[in-house]
């Protein structure tokens, strides 16, 4: 059993490990993007996206799918779905296009 000291030691080092790897994935991706014709993309934002979705994921299960986020590439944040996913039935495209 940790003691409460270590345990935060250890969420601590977790915490910057995991910034440590997947927060310098923008970088690089930039770099490559500027030898393309892709259009100008939000990479630190689309890793904040990721990270608000993991968090949404860790607090509800079932809820976090009913979470809008911000566009990498337009700025646009998407609205909430009209319909809580786990209720949302019909795959048709007119239940997805309601508002």
């Amino acid at each position: 059993m940790f003691a409460p000291q270590c345990l935060q030691c250890l969420v601590s080092e977790i915490r910057q490990w995991h910034q440590a790897v997947f927060e310098p994935f923008a970088s690089p991706d930039m770099d490559l993007m500027a030898l393309t014709d892709y259009p100008e993309f939000d990479c630190a934002g689309a890793n904040e996206a990721f990270f608000q979705w993991k968090k949404h994921k860790k607090e509800n299960i079932m809820t976090f799918r009913d979470n809008g986020y911000k566009s990498a590439l337009t700025g646009t944040m998407a609205p909430a779905h009209h319909t809580p996913w786990k209720d949302a039935l019909d795959d048709s495209l007119e239940a997805y296009l309601q508002t």
